[in-house]
């Protein structure tokens, strides 16, 4: 007689329900192990968090600040490329989907311009300089002590007069105006006039040109008309793409065109604790393993529907409107300049509409999205031979987002600001009264008198010079627009090395006497990949030689 084997398992047999359970006794077994298992959960959930608070403390932590459209993400995707590029190559699909939203908000905004010219007919202005009904006014920026500024990286003693008390980050600058529109992608929006006399020490005179006639709007034909009708589905793709990254949807309800999102100066954005690659990674790893089995927020990347596709459709008439002289001749007269914009691909439609398309590093660093709330990201780097952990946080750089800066101030090892001096002769997107550069000098200002910053050692990177190159090169007048500035030459050594000599300045007047930290300058293109290798290099090899220091000292 053959013997039957036994394969139950002991521990299974121990936690049976046993055969004669009534409905009441297995109601309350069935409550203890659900409340055994939250408490499982929540000591697994407090291991995790110790080892992450632990590995937390142990690593190299650096804040990075910065108005809006400054720069911030642009140079953690850099770090990211030189010293951990394993993940950065990880995640380059996932930038296929912000490198398309930014390709069709530049349609958009293109498509916006040519619908108002059916409506309200917008006021025209030479490029670069302010509508009759704008008073252009900045608050001067007053000459500097001069200094060595031969190298494009300056240290500055932090021996100098400080202030006695603490400064909080100011939620506003002063009131200025500005004839420029600064769209968050340069469309033109109605700016209150200004009421001062434009003769007071914070304007600067009007232009003859200011007063002179508009030139007349180009008129559109049939065609135009024809060729903008037939790219309104990219309208309904960019809500598509914004729901791929935020699947909560709650800021993107679908909109046409002629709605308040445009002339708002709105721009879209995902939230910090949104983690859209963690999400869109997710998702596309499912949709390899279980593609019968699709919800409705999920992506079916062969389908016609699919956002590249249409996008691959609308390839010709995208290339048609943006090499059309009439619709460039409407964005000049507009005073809308995408290309100088963040996301700018419209030189690139032809190969990023491709259904093979793979972003290249260049564009994945030239990809704009903007996120709200504070970004932490880890990153794990072979460094003077040792394995560390660096820490970054991104912290929002709108004004209503500024308030969240103090908190991260006692507890990094280094902070990077960037001030864009390209954003000379632009004003907030959030407050158009408001110079660019005057509120990146007030903020920089606040950082040097903040106690609480007192032994955090300070990387400023004067960013964007390619632009401001580019500016100077097209006949853009700083002295229209910085009055201290005088009759110096109007070219780039001469205007950046102002501009250095200007926040140095700042630094030196503000920084408390008993501040005992390292200051360093940086010219800097953060999209330029060459050059951002020698400057990153240099600045984390600083970070983390002192960062070793202070941990030996401890």
């Amino acid at each position: 007689m053959r013997k039957a084997r036994d394969d139950s398992d002991p521990l299974t047999l121990a936690i049976r329900p046993a055969p004669d359970e009534t409905s009441a006794e297995r109601s309350l077994r069935e409550a203890q192990e659900r409340e055994a298992k939250r408490v499982s959960d929540e000591i697994d959930a407090g291991i995790a968090e110790h080892k992450r608070q632990l590995r937390l403390d142990s690593s190299v932590k650096v804040l990075l600040l910065g108005q809006s459209e400054s720069g911030k993400s642009t140079t953690l995707k850099q770090f990211q490329l030189i010293f951990a590029s394993r993940q950065f190559q990880k995640e380059r699909q996932l930038w296929k989907l912000v490198i398309q939203l930014n390709l069709v908000r530049s349609i958009r905004i293109i498509l916006e311009h040519l619908s108002s010219l059916t409506t309200t007919k917008p006021i025209p202005f030479e490029e670069n300089k302010p509508s009759r009904t704008m008073a252009m006014s900045v608050h001067p920026l007053n000459g500097s002590p001069r200094m060595n500024a031969s190298s494009s990286s300056v240290a500055v003693s932090s021996q100098s007069s400080g202030m006695s008390s603490d400064s909080d980050i100011p939620s506003t600058a002063g009131s200025v105006s500005h004839s420029r529109s600064s769209h968050p992608y340069g469309a033109s929006s109605p700016v209150t006039p200004v009421t001062r006399s434009p003769t007071t020490p914070f304007s600067s005179p009007l232009p003859p040109a200011a007063l002179s006639e508009p030139t007349e709007m180009p008129k559109l034909s049939d065609y135009h008309r024809t060729l903008r009708m037939r790219l309104l589905p990219l309208v309904h793709i960019e809500t598509s793409l914004l729901r791929r990254l935020d699947p909560s949807g709650e800021d993107y309800e679908a909109t046409q065109l002629g709605t308040n999102w445009f002339t708002s100066g709105k721009e879209l954005f995902v939230r910090s604790t949104g983690n859209w690659k963690e999400k869109l990674s997710r998702l596309r790893g499912r949709l390899d393993h279980d593609e019968d089995e699709m919800s409705d927020d999920e992506i079916d990347f062969d389908s016609p529907e699919d956002p590249g596709n249409v996008i691959n459709a609308c390839k010709d008439d995208m290339l048609a409107l943006w090499h059309d002289p009439v619709v460039r001749q409407v964005l000049k007269m507009g005073n809308v300049r995408l290309e100088d914009m963040p996301g700018f691909f419209l030189d690139d439609i032809e190969r990023i509409t491709s259904l093979s398309y793979v972003p290249s590093d260049d564009d994945v660093l030239r990809a704009r999205l903007k996120t709200i709330g504070v970004s932490e990201y880890t990153y794990d780097v072979n460094m003077m031979g040792e394995r560390t952990t660096w820490t970054f946080y991104d912290v929002g750089g709108t004004r209503t987002q500024r308030s969240a800066w103090q908190p991260y101030f006692s507890h990094v090892d280094a902070l990077i600001f960037l001030a864009p001096i390209s954003a000379f002769d632009q004003s907030l997107a959030e407050d158009r009264r408001v110079n660019r550069l005057e509120d990146s000098l007030l903020l920089f200002k606040s950082i040097c008198k903040s106690k609480l910053l007192i032994s955090v050692n300070i990387i400023l990177f004067l960013n964007k010079v390619d632009i401001l190159q580019s500016k100077l090169n097209s006949g853009v007048r700083v002295n229209k627009y910085v009055k201290s500035y005088g009759e110096r030459p109007n070219e780039y050594e001469s205007v950046s090395k102002f501009f250095r000599n200007k926040f140095a300045a700042i630094y030196r007047e503000y920084t408390p006497k008993e501040a005992k930290k390292m200051f360093y300058i940086h010219m800097t293109s953060v999209t330029e990949t060459k050059a951002m290798r020698n400057v990153l290099s240099s600045v984390c090899d600083s970070i983390f030689r002192v960062n070793l220091q202070t941990t030996n000292l401890t």
